[in-house]
């Protein structure tokens, strides 16, 4: 079933038949092994679309999986893509994973800053953000490590010096290359010339 998501037909063929056949698990591991090459061919709706299919319950039950959601959300409903990000938050605080917190949080703080209202509501994620930050992460991509810098980036009220915002956009350029997907590429060197205005 891998191969067969490599093409857009087969792709859409092979989740609807794993949905039909109710296969949750599958599909849950089919995401999670190659979420970052559909996000990378532009199929963020089969993304929504497959993960809404899971049971609630089942989606529930998977943080990272609702992480995926929320993140492919934000450029569509940025109102849903937070509900989905706190839900993320909250099941990785309970299950004591930093690092989930940490990027639930830096996609929640986008996904506000992309939704250009309701600022004020920053500043709790902002502290979230910048106390999860002082630990030391593996970050699973670097999709992920990017996310996470950016969002430390954006808000004006964000304690970070001149000397940390060179390191912060220097860190987000050097990890641009590693990223597959030329349109997430185009967004974080657009944040590294945003920070430069700022």
């Amino acid at each position: 079933s891998a191969a067969m998501l490599e093409s857009a037909d087969d792709a859409h063929e092979t989740v609807d038949l794993l949905i039909a056949c109710e296969a949750w698990e599958e599909i849950i591991g089919l995401m999670g092994r190659h979420a970052d090459a559909l996000l990378a061919s532009g199929r963020y709706q089969l993304v929504i679309n497959t993960l809404r299919a899971l049971p609630e319950a089942t989606l529930r039950a998977q943080p990272w999986m609702l992480l995926l959601l929320g993140q492919c959300l934000r450029y569509a409903d940025q109102f849903i893509a937070v509900d989905a990000l706190e839900q993320a938050y909250r099941a990785f605080d309970r299950a004591g994973d930093h690092l989930g917190c940490l990027v639930s949080t830096a996609n929640v703080i986008v996904a506000i800053y992309l939704r250009q209202e309701s600022f004020g509501e920053l500043q709790r994620y902002v502290k979230r953000l910048h106390a999860l930050s002082g630990r030391s992460f593996v970050f699973a991509s670097p999709r992920s490590e990017i996310e996470c810098l950016y969002a430390m980036l954006l808000h004006p009220a964000a304690e970070t010096t001149h000397d940390d915002r060179v390191r912060l956009t220097g860190r987000i350029a050097e990890l641009v290359e590693a990223v597959e997907d030329p349109n997430f590429q185009l967004y974080a060197l657009t944040s590294i010339v945003e920070q430069a205005w700022r």
